[in-house]
């Protein structure tokens, strides 16, 4: 299922980098599915329910369904339909789904082991691409570059803060070199 899962992302991937010019595939949850793994195996998490919601925690942005709408709700639902057309497990559907749901945004709620990983995986792979960050800034918003920095140091300070915090003492000299190099 992965593998199926894994080419249809990176199909529509392509697609949408034909429109836009940014691959979500090469570019971010490549990244995200990697950090993903590796989180599961250190937390006994069910690397299988963690790869293909780490694979589709994005599927909304790249498919540009309801766009007005938040992205993990919407991506929960694509997520649901086709892995019931892909005759999927339903109990394991729903844990994809609430790892989907629980990957962005601040977190008031108890999570699974699976929903952390990708949770975490997205805010760690932010790392491998800071540039999307000003690409976002300086393209989609039309900030001026004093104020793409500022954007772009707040944005992965929020993200940051988001971290789990065992997560965060591993990170924060990564953290602090990149944004005092912003």
């Amino acid at each position: 299922m992965i593998d199926k899962i894994q080419k249809y992302f990176i199909k529509e991937s392509l697609e949408y980098e034909n429109k836009s010019g940014y691959n979500y595939w090469d570019n971010h949850v490549k990244y995200v599915v990697d950090i993903a793994e590796n989180l599961a195996s250190r937390v006994n998490a069910d690397k299988e329910i963690v790869v293909i919601s780490a694979i589709l925690h994005d599927i909304a942005k790249v498919l540009e369904k309801d766009i007005d709408k938040p992205h993990n709700l919407v991506g929960a639902k694509i997520a649901e339909e086709l892995l019931l057309k892909e005759g999927y497990d339903k109990e394991k559907i729903e844990k994809v789904k609430l790892c989907i749901i629980h990957h962005s945004g601040s977190l008031d709620t108890e999570i699974s082991k699976e929903e952390w990983c990708v949770r975490n995986a997205d805010i760690i792979s932010m790392f491998n691409n800071i540039t999307i960050f000003y690409y976002l800034a300086i393209n989609e918003y039309k900030l001026n570059y004093n104020e793409a920095r500022k954007w772009v140091k707040d944005m992965i300070s929020s993200k940051y803060e988001n971290l789990d915090e065992d997560l965060k003492r591993e990170y924060d000299n990564l953290f602090d070199t990149i944004y005092n190099a912003i």
